[in-house]
């Protein structure tokens, strides 16, 4: 998770001061990734959907079945543990955070874009005219959901549009569908 998301839900980052404190975060990624390799040789993988499904049967394995090297319990039940004795830093989600537009607010990918002459804005083969002002930096958010990829624009911190993406016959993102609510369409910027 970037900076920005973890500090909009209010979460510190906190550095390893030590390779040995680094450790105990990278040897569980190590020992997944390491046992990915070898399951895809073994099992003859040649593609990703297959992979995808090795890689989430070795981690609920990981989470839910095998000892941990080093507190020598399984990860699922000692964090099961924590959360009865008060013990975790877990903080369950409200109703309010739980909510896709709030989730969409911090998981995103951010772009700075400016617009041509014309206030026509290129964003990865697609051209955008819808009453832009030119050359004009905008921020943008994108949520990469595979079925329905979403970009908002914003200048200033306003919404300026939102707009959704459609993948085609062949799945690519080649078709832009305009989905203005109304707070997109009022104001200066329309």
């Amino acid at each position: 998770m970037g900076s920005c998301a973890i500090k909009k839900i209010g979460i510190n980052n906190i550095y390893a001061g030590s390779s040995s404190a680094k450790g105990k975060i990278e040897r569980p990624f190590r020992w997944i990734q390491d046992r990915l390799v070898r399951e895809c040789a073994r099992h003859h993988v040649s593609n990703l959907k297959r992979a995808q499904e090795l890689l989430d049967e070795i981690v609920y394995n990981y989470n839910n079945k095998k000892e941990h090297s080093i507190t020598k319990e399984i990860p699922i039940k000692r964090f099961n543990e924590a959360l009865k004795k008060g013990n975790s830093a877990f903080i369950p989600l409200t109703k309010k955070e739980r909510s896709t537009k709030y989730l969409d607010s911090i998981f995103h990918l951010l772009f700075h874009k400016s617009t041509n002459g014309y206030g026509v804005l290129n964003f990865y083969g697609y051209e955008i005219e819808a009453g832009l002002l030119p050359r004009t930096k905008y921020l943008l958010h994108l949520v990469p959901e595979a079925s329905r990829p979403r970009l908002t624009i914003l200048l200033n911190g306003e919404i300026v549009l939102s707009i959704t993406l459609k993948p085609d016959k062949n799945n690519l993102l080649v078709k832009v569908t305009k989905s203005l609510d109304e707070s997109s369409t009022k104001g200066r910027y329309r």
